[in-house]
């Protein structure tokens, strides 16, 4: 029997976000009878069905006909084909990197605004393709991600919250305009890279400071658990968290000698800059 009240929401494309997103929805309790999601090749489809209680299709169309949403997670040169299968009219929320909501109004075709004076209620609104643009994380494999989502043109208030409601079963979720997910994307989406990058290497000093490998790596992933739980939870600022540590002449100061002088905040800085610069060309190329 099919359960009530949960929407059916339709994931183009159960790649690595894709999949993601709908193993954290189902860990939430959204009904496995109202989760579809598409994959182009049988063989990946055959695995997913072992794999997941949700309906796996090969058919976009088919998927987006029996949805009341319709999650984009494909790559980004292959957004075309996915919105093809879209109903008009049919809420989008789009997954992928470096697409504007401008983008995907375009390609789904904008329709005619109304007439002067004309009264439109909000959540009727039938002047365009709704769209709600989202940038999520790795954290979503583990119900930690942090999303950001931004509205697109005729994006309503309740799609907003119907965006947010499915991303918030994989992790934390806040609102932004648009114009700022690049810098959203160098921070938040590509965050977990430059921390993964600091692990590596400051393993590395470990076990040429004599910890086996293993036990480095344990430490310092603990750590960073322990770090960021209190630097989440607290409300305190970095710096007084990281000053609170640093006792006068002793061996943290010594370290952060070294960091200034070899310009490591400078370095992280510049790319955080990098990053959402090359965000920006890459949304103007897909445009």
């Amino acid at each position: 029997m099919e359960s009530t009240g949960a929407e059916r929401v339709a994931i183009l494309g159960a790649g690595t976000v894709g999949r993601a997103l709908a193993e954290s929805l189902i860990r939430a309790g959204h009904p496995a009878d109202k989760l579809i999601v598409t994959v182009r090749r049988e063989e990946h489809a055959a695995r997913l069905r072992e794999e997941l209680p949700c309906e796996v299709l090969l058919d976009n169309a088919e998927a987006t006909r029996r949805a009341s949403i319709v999650v984009l997670a494909t790559k980004p040169q292959d957004i075309g084909p996915a919105l093809a299968a879209v109903r008009t009219n049919q809420l989008v929320v789009s997954l992928a990197a470096g697409i504007t909501t401008a983008v995907l109004e375009k390609r789904r075709g904008e329709k005619d605004e109304p007439a002067s004076g004309e009264f439109r209620a909000e959540e009727d609104d039938r002047r365009g393709p709704r769209v709600v643009r989202v940038m999520t994380n790795t954290g979503l494999m583990v119900d930690q991600a942090m999303s950001v989502i931004s509205a697109g043109r005729h994006a309503t208030g309740n799609d907003m919250d119907s965006a947010e409601a499915l991303l918030r079963a994989g992790g934390r979720v806040v609102r932004l305009p648009e114009d700022q997910q690049d810098a959203v994307s160098a921070l938040s989406g590509h965050g977990a890279a430059y921390l993964y990058f600091i692990v590596e290497v400051l393993t590395q000093a470990g076990v040429y400071a004599g910890v086996a490998q293993p036990v480095a790596r344990e430490l310092l992933v603990q750590t960073m658990v322990g770090a960021t739980t209190l630097l989440r939870d607290s409300g305190a600022h970095p710096v007084e968290l990281r000053e609170a540590i640093m006792s006068r002449g002793g061996a943290t100061i010594s370290a952060f000698r070294e960091i200034e002088r070899h310009n490591v905040r400078d370095a992280l800085f510049e790319a955080v800059m990098a990053a959402t610069r090359r965000g920006a060309e890459l949304s103007e190329l897909a445009s």
